[in-house]
């Protein structure tokens, strides 16, 4: 297939627009085609003197790149119309392409309603694309001029029409614009198969953010103060509206933007103290939503200490952020339960119950049943006051059954505690799973000296109180558990700073 690719964006291989081009390429599996990069090319306006219909019929007689770039539209099966969404039409750059086509009709009339002039040539094959992004939340009620457009001289086109474009440029936003994109690539691949499927077209609809999410980041993203008179609190002062804000300031209303409320549980003050170009700000969260403080700072719930290139390196998904807390790129002080709620106060998700993967289930349900099988043994058996040794034995494959899952990948507590926290997903945090280890490390070592119990016990006169100490050490050990848990993770976190 011959495919010719009209990159109609002023800003040219810089565009948003061509991201998604490119991802829909892919998709359809054509790898050789030729690509204009209109910005760059020497394109006149139309002078409107028909020298093309009458004086050098089909031929235009301005002599500049355009020549070429018709070469080009007559020879190709598909042609992909790929810019950005301009005071709602297409950029004056493209425009002046289009119109420039007049060459490819005749100047008799159709007769059609409304008015037409016949193709030159036998354009009845080709096939047209049209990708564009455009800077409000939606797509919806923005193109219609677009449409009428290429209705007019595409009898038969597909289109891709995403929202939020701006969105394309942010690397911190990459995990959520890659996804879009995806779906842009299936969609390709549809296409080039005979069409793109229902299912598809309505994940190309979904908004990359929601409405009021979006554009706050779209506001925050121009690095400057909002006007005097703005309702947006994120104002540091009236004086400094409409001042160019400093980068790192516009990184942190960027990352309030994304607080979602719908997960608000009690007000919160997060400090960001970005450590290697000494600012300090704080978000605040409530059940209205984020603001940024810069001056007259109040007593923070949680100070995170980090360089700022590291911080903007989690948000881009380059690092895992709790690896490099595990590290000690940064450091976190107070309410550390707010970094284990962060993606819930700064995502999309809403709390539901997760679908957890099914290893994940079935190892999890797998150590439930035995240990709970086993207490139930143990119980009974101590109760019915049956041989020692049975007992004894059972305490002994507990400490090593859970004793060799410490130094296994996954340690046997975090099957327990990761419900609580998230979910499988946490089995990754480092931090996560170094915590369990030790307490992994505490159980095996309680079900080890109820053995010895159990054997001073069977081997000597011990008075028959002494048996009441095999009930002692689980309970004590339960209490140090839901302490452990949340001491040492946000021990860790402050002391790792370098």
């Amino acid at each position: 297939m011959n495919a010719f690719i009209i990159n109609g964006s002023p800003r040219g291989e810089n565009s948003n627009t061509l991201k998604l081009t490119q991802a829909f390429l892919d998709g359809t599996g054509i790898c050789d085609f030729n690509v204009v990069q209109v910005a760059k090319l020497d394109i006149k306006p139309c002078r409107g003197c028909f020298g093309c219909w009458k004086a050098t019929p089909g031929v235009c007689v301005i002599k500049d790149d355009m020549q070429g770039v018709l070469e080009k539209l007559k020879d190709a099966d598909l042609v992909v119309w790929s810019f950005p969404l301009y005071y709602f039409s297409v950029p004056g750059v493209l425009k002046n392409l289009i119109d420039r086509q007049l060459p490819f009709n005749l100047p008799f009339m159709t007769g059609e309603e409304g008015g037409g002039h016949p193709s030159r040539y036998d354009s009845s094959r080709k096939r047209h694309v049209v990708i564009s992004t455009c800077g409000f939340y939606t797509s919806e009620g923005n193109y219609e001029a677009v449409d009428a457009m290429f209705a007019r001289y595409c009898s038969d086109y597909e289109k891709i029409y995403c929202a939020q474009g701006e969105l394309f440029s942010i690397p911190e936003l990459r995990l959520r614009t890659d996804e879009y994109l995806s779906y842009v690539k299936q969609a390709g691949a549809e296409y080039a198969g005979g069409g793109i499927l229902l299912e598809t077209r309505q994940k190309l609809k979904e908004l990359l953010y929601p409405k009021d999410v979006f554009e706050r980041m779209a506001d925050a993203s121009w690095g400057i103060a909002p006007s005097a008179d703005d309702s947006d609190s994120n104002a540091d002062s009236p004086s400094e509206a409409g001042a160019k804000a400093d980068e790192s300031l516009t990184f942190t209303r960027q990352m309030a933007a994304l607080y979602n409320k719908a997960n608000y549980d009690k007000d919160r003050i997060i400090e960001m103290n970005y450590t290697d170009i000494g600012k300090r700000y704080q978000i605040h969260l409530s059940a209205d939503g984020a603001t940024v403080e810069t001056e007259n700072l109040e007593a923070a719930s949680i100070t995170i200490s980090t360089p700022i290139t590291v911080w903007q390196a989690i948000a881009r998904g380059e690092i895992e952020g709790s690896a490099a807390l595990a590290q000690g790129k940064y450091s976190v002080t107070g309410d550390f339960s707010v970094m284990l709620k962060w993606d819930e106060l700064f995502g999309l998700a809403t709390p539901t119950k997760t679908q957890e993967p099914s290893a994940f289930r079935s190892r999890a349900k797998f150590i439930n049943g035995t240990n709970i099988a086993g207490a139930a043994a143990f119980a009974a058996f101590l109760v019915s006051g049956a041989n020692h040794w049975f007992l004894l034995a059972v305490q002994l494959f507990f400490a090593l059954f859970w004793g060799v899952t410490v130094f296994m990948k996954v340690p046997m507590t975090c099957y327990f505690s990761a419900a609580g926290y998230g979910g499988g997903k946490m089995l990754k945090n480092p931090l996560f799973t170094r915590t369990n280890r030790i307490l992994t490390a505490c159980w095996a070592i309680e079900y080890l000296l109820m053995a010895i119990v159990l054997m001073v016990l069977h081997f000597s006169d011990a008075p028959g109180w002494f048996a009441a100490l095999t009930y002692v050490p689980a309970p004590l050990l339960g209490i140090f558990t839901g302490w452990f848990a949340k001491w040492y993770p946000a021990k860790m976190a402050m002391g790792k700073q370098r």
